[in-house]
């Protein structure tokens, strides 16, 4: 933490993706994988599509929402994963309902469909 400021939290659509987003953003983001708000350090193959399935993105933006409190967050959709179906836009979407704003910074132009969202505190 820089000037006794949390840093902004980050959650990805795909637990898979989070990996190597973390090495790209480094340590300065608190990270977190969806559905399990869990730490990105590795993929739990286990149930993984049973999660998935079980998981609520509207719950899951509340629970973000809550974990972030006045700080910025970033999340990376990738519609493309067949386990998470809609997830990934019904979260972006419950968490701009939330936060009244959601900004794209970075959309994958290779045809994955991933795209990096800052949703700001309303």
């Amino acid at each position: 933490m820089r000037g006794g400021r949390r840093p902004p939290a980050h959650a990805a659509g795909a637990g898979q993706l989070e990996p190597p987003v973390q090495r790209l953003l480094g340590r300065e983001y608190e990270q977190v994988v969806y559905p399990t708000l869990g730490p990105p350090a590795r993929t739990d193959w286990v149930d993984y599509a049973e999660r998935q399935a079980a998981a609520s993105p509207v719950v899951i933006a509340g629970r973000l929402d809550a974990l972030t409190g006045t700080r910025p967050l970033l999340v990376l959709v990738s519609p493309g994963y067949r386990t998470f179906g809609d997830q990934c836009g019904r979260l972006l979407r419950a968490l701009i309902a939330l936060r009244d704003c959601g900004t794209l910074l970075f959309a994958e132009a290779s045809g994955s469909g991933q795209r990096l969202y800052q949703v700001p505190t309303g």
